[in-house]
């Protein structure tokens, strides 16, 4: 103002005149150009407007006749008041104070710092390069013109929590074009942070080149990624849009980033989420090669959504809560989680390596998709549909459901899945709805790797086929209405939970079927050839329906075996331990063991036993467990050796009594010194029963209708009287217990001794038979010997025979049968006193029993004559062919003895021996003229 009057001054009049008649508005509108003065701080800390600090003197602030470029490499100038530049260089030192500091043309900042609490506004061209730069405290830049971020990073921070921080807030165009950054330097102040306004344009560029911005970073304007990669670490709001060039990456490393419903980032560009939760409610439309990778954090979406050619998850979570999109390139889960709500159809591949499937939609898989590595997990609710080839090489695929809804996740299998190795399906248990894998009606599961087992504990449904190439297949629940197929030495197992194979399945092939828990029950077919087994070692299996044949081999080990159907099991059944159950009948017609551990036969199952059955352990325990007449049996058509300590044991549950018959072709024996069979069940004996050594214990009600019960060289101990109603006893031995019999008792297998330690009772169909071959009693001629308190009451027919060519003296007598008491009753073909022709007709015995005879407790047989005898003088000769010819031999004038006769003639019995002499010439001549004189007799009355 004070050089206003000199200006005035020198002015001429006409120039002033001109001035006063010109209009104000145009005066201003053509201004007097300012001067761009320079200055430069000379490196101190003091305020701003300290004069003397400054090179030339003066400090710098726009004014109404110069602007200035303050430049600033060392010091701090301390803005002490507002201040306005046209240009501003910061190679160094700091720019502090309170107030704020306004550039309107250029601004070049290549070190030093700005910070302090006021507001700096960069209105024209601001470039940022060269070394590192710091805005720091409470300062706030606005930019408004262009700004150009080209070298050396620029760290921001705040030194203290008081909610003011740093920040800078662009309304213009900020261009990154290479690897300078925007750092956050936390000193645990509040979060500094960059703002791209509704206005502003950030462009990053630089092929190759990242620019790393770890402060909060909102955009209200747009984002355009030309080319390099933009990363935003620290978190931040976005309404406005961010548009990827090809082959540029967006990518998230941290913090909570929210794009809004106004947002939107499109392109064909790349985006990468490494850290942070990045939350996605605008539009995401990837398009062309772009690609979208989690590899840390978690990227939620949530708005539109149009499906890059490429998913990858590597760490982290990529979450759709979109509408259904459709893959056209691969997508891999290698680590971290893909899911959401959305639907998705993966028709470019799925390569899962690790990480988690999740969320309640639905995941189609229409191309190839390798599971391998690493451990995978199915869980929450979603869905998975896979119609290509599916390859499970590597690494278990978990599934669970959190909670208790009914709903869990599941895996429907349309087109080919193959697993290889040792991968399992496994269920995760965490209290939820149950996991479901199902092989649908066009599916084919693929099980292969030699020796290695697939281990599927969630539910398995099969619909489809099922091919068990090499290895191990191990399931648990499910249902099955389709096909399994066993190759050569593999093995189908059941480990659990409840499993129905449906009248429409079928389990083939030439493998090996193991039941080790659960409840499986089989209503479809089940043929198993050449070299496989069944094996049942824990659990239930059941077969029902039609009669099935098995032709391979059988172990029942634990569990239970059983079901409605019928079975043949012709290649051989293991039973050592578990139960034999069911409704059916169950035919062995191969080798059949029963050993080491209890075994069960219950319900109604029938047994028939048509091979050889080895019972060498534990004992065979049988029971009903109702009332209803219907009870277990076991009847034996073939070979039954029971050779140890095992048993044949009722248990009494109160049902019907439990049946062991041994069937008019089956053999019985009783093996093992010094063990004991012990059956208490009913046992039906109408085959053979040899007792060869060791006990057998019929504790149980024994009925024979026909065959034999024979001592080789064993016992046996009756806990009911054993009911001989048909027959034989036979022998050499003791029975412990009462013997009703019926039928035929024959002491020796030749001759021999059968004591009955017990009482004796016998019928009117019973038979006693005897066989003499020498003197001594008990090993040349048969004794039986009773020792019951009852009498024994005689009935039924006695049978002798001659063995070992032995003739008995008319001296000698033979006790074959001795009771504790008198005898009563008579043998029906004997009475007492009476002479008993021998089975063969040689000879006869006086009989003599019970009362009147010389001992009443015994039968004893005595006078034995040889049947040609007639004359009872102890030899045979021509006068007992003499008292033949007269009619005084048995059955008068009859050629059976006349042929008895001739057959001994010679013929003497002696005390001790037989004796052969040769006949006297006399005799011969009368013999001779005797069978004369017969032949014209018969001649003279045919002729009459």
């Amino acid at each position: 103002m004070r050089f206003m009057p000199y200006i005035v001054h020198h002015v001429p009049l006409v120039v002033v005149a001109f001035a006063l008649a010109v209009p104000i508005g145009s005066f201003v509108a053509d201004p007097v150009q300012a001067a761009l003065l320079t200055r430069t701080w000379n490196g101190a800390d003091a305020n701003w407007t300290v004069n003397a600090q400054w090179a030339p003197t003066g400090f710098p602030n726009n004014g109404t006749t110069n602007t200035f470029h303050a430049i600033i490499s060392a010091g701090t100038p301390a803005l002490n008041q507002n201040i306005t530049l046209d240009q501003l260089t910061l190679n160094g030192g700091a720019i502090a104070g309170t107030q704020n500091l306004t550039v309107l043309n250029s601004t070049l900042w290549s070190g030093g710092e700005l910070t302090g609490t006021g507001l700096t506004t960069l209105g024209g061209a601001a470039t940022l390069n060269g070394d590192a730069k710091y805005l720091t405290n409470r300062r706030q830049v606005v930019s408004n013109g262009t700004t150009n971020f080209s070298g050396g990073d620029l760290y921001v921070n705040a030194p203290g929590d008081a909610g003011l921080a740093p920040t800078w807030t662009n309304n213009g165009t900020f261009n990154a074009i290479d690897e300078a950054d925007i750092v956050l330097q936390d000193f645990g102040g509040t979060r500094p942070r960059f703002t791209n306004a509704a206005t502003g344009i950030f462009n990053k560029s630089g092929v190759g080149t990242e620019t790393y911005i770890s402060t909060e970073f909102h955009n209200a304007g747009t984002v355009n990624v030309n080319s390099g990669i933009l990363a935003l670490v620290g978190g931040g709001t976005d309404n406005g849009s961010y548009t990827l060039s090809p082959l540029t990456e967006l990518t998230f490393h941290g913090g909570d980033r929210m794009l809004t419903a106004a947002s939107s980032i499109s392109g064909t560009g790349n985006i990468g989420v490494y850290g942070g939760a990045v939350t996605i409610n605008g539009a995401l439309n990837m398009s062309g090669a772009a690609q979208l990778l989690a590899q840390g954090g978690s990227i939620d979406v949530n708005g539109t959504f149009t499906a890059p050619n490429t998913i990858t998850v590597s760490g982290g979570g990529a979450i759709f809560n979109t509408a259904p999109f459709t893959m056209a390139g691969p997508v891999t889960l290698s680590s971290g989680s893909l899911g959401g709500s959305a639907n998705m159809a993966l028709n470019g591949g799925f390569d899962w390596s690790g990480g988690e499937l999740t969320g309640t939609g639905t995941t189609t898989l229409s191309g190839t998709t390798t599971l391998n590595e690493s451990e995978k997990y199915l869980t929450d609710r979603r869905q998975v549909v896979s119609n290509g080839t599916t390859t499970l090489s590597g690494g278990s695929l978990n599934m669970y459901a959190p909670g208790d809804d009914g709903l869990a996740p599941t895996w429907t299998n349309n087109g080919t899945f193959n697993a290889t190795d040792e991968a399992d399906i496994v269920l995760q248990d965490f209290g939820g709805s149950r996991p479901r894998f199902t092989n649908a009606a066009t599916g084919i599961y693929n099980k292969s790797g030699v020796g290695t087992e697939t281990y599927i504990s969630t539910e398995f449904h099969n619909a489809g086929t099922v091919h068990i190439n090499s290895g191990y297949l191990s399931l648990y629940d499910g249902a099955d209405s389709g096909s399994y197929t066993l190759a050569s030495s593999t093995e189908l197992n059941f480990y659990g939970g409840d499993r129905t194979l449906s009248a429409t399945s079928s389990i083939s092939g030439t493998g090996n079927v193991g039941v080790y828990g659960g409840t499986v029950t089989v209503d479809g077919a089940l043929n198993l050839s050449a070299a496989g087994q069944l094996l049942v070692q824990g659990g239930s299996l059941g077969i029902n329906g039609s009669a099935r044949t098995i032709a391979v081999p059988v172990t029942l080990s634990s569990g239970s075996l059983g079901g409605s159907a019928n079975m043949a099991l012709n290649g051989g059944f293991d039973w050592s331990g578990g139960e034999l159950t069911g409704t059916g009948t169950t035919t062995l017609s191969g080798t059949t063991t029963l050993n080491e551990s209890e075994k069960y036969l219950t319900d109604r199952r029938q047994v028939v036993s048509n091979g050889t059955t080895t019972l060498s352990g534990g004992s065979l325990n049988m029971y009903a467990p109702g009332d209803d007449g219907l009870a277990p049996t076991w009847t034996n058509n073939g070979t039954f050796n029971a050779t140890d300590e095992a048993d044949i044991v009722l248990q009494d549950f109160g049902g019907s009594r439990p049946r062991f018959t041994n069937a008019a072709t089956g053999i019985y024996n009783k093996s093992g010194v010094g063990t004991e069979t012990y059956i208490s069940t009913v046992f039906h004996n109408a085959g053979k029963i040899s007792v060869n050594s060791g006990r057998l214990n019929l504790a149980g009600q024994y009925t024979q209708t026909a065959g034999s019960l024979q001592l080789k060289g064993g016992a046996v101990t009756a806990g009911l009287p054993l009911d001989i109603q048909g027959g034989s006893l036979t022998g050499t031995g003791t029975i412990t217990g009462d013997v009703a019999s019926n039928g035929l008792i024959s002491p020796g297998l030749s001759a021999g001794s059968l004591v009955i330690a017990g009482d004796l009772s016998v019928g009117p169909n019973s038979i006693f038979e005897f066989e003499i071959g020498g003197l001594t009693q008990g090993t040349q001629y048969d004794y039986v010997t009773e020792a019951g308190a009852a009498q024994l009451s005689l009935d039924g027919l006695l049978s002798l025979s001659l063995i070992n060519g032995f003739i008995p003296s008319h001296a000698q007598s033979f006790a074959v049968l001795r009771s504790n008491t008198t005898l009563t009753g008579s043998f029906d073909n004997v009475a007492s006193g009476n002479r008993l022709t021998t089975s063969d007709g040689s000879g006869s015995f006086r009989v003599r029993y019970g009362a009147g005879a010389p001992n009443t407790s015994r039968v004893t047989l005595s006078n034995f004559f040889l049947t040609g005898d007639f004359d009872q003088d102890n030899d045979v000769d021509g006068n007992d062919f003499l008292i033949w010819q007269r009619g005084g031999s048995p059955n008068g004038i009859h050629s059976s003895d006349l042929a008895f006769w001739k057959s001994q003639f010679g013929s003497v019995t002696a005390l001790t021996a037989v004796i052969h002499t040769v006949p006297e010439p006399s005799s011969l001549v009368l013999v001779a003229g005797g069978m004369s004189s017969l032949i014209l007799l018969r001649k003279r009355r045919l002729s009459e």
